[in-house]
């Protein structure tokens, strides 16, 4: 799970748009975690011992089909437990 600073920080990088490949759809904030136009997720790309948690740079800020995309693929690869939301609605 990312710290709130890392998640806050990523946010301010992405400029409220999704990081996904190709996207750049625009966020809103107050939609984390949530299915919804505008809704995203906070994604952590690298493992703990590599600081994947706590590394803005590990940390990817995504609208929710990519983060639904991402997570697919990641479970298909084996590393679900690494990408699940912080907060653990979903």
């Amino acid at each position: 799970m990312q710290s709130d600073e890392t998640v806050e920080n990523a946010w301010t990088r992405a400029r409220a748009r999704c990081e996904g490949r190709h996207c750049g759809t625009p966020l809103v904030w107050a939609l984390r975690g949530e299915a919804a136009s505008g809704g995203w997720e906070a994604l952590h790309n690298g493992h703990k011992n590599l600081g994947g948690w706590a590394a803005v740079n590990q940390c990817q800020i995504l609208c929710w089909a990519c983060y639904a995309k991402a997570t697919a693929a990641a479970t298909q690869r084996g590393e679900a437990g690494l990408n699940q939301p912080s907060d653990g609605k979903r």
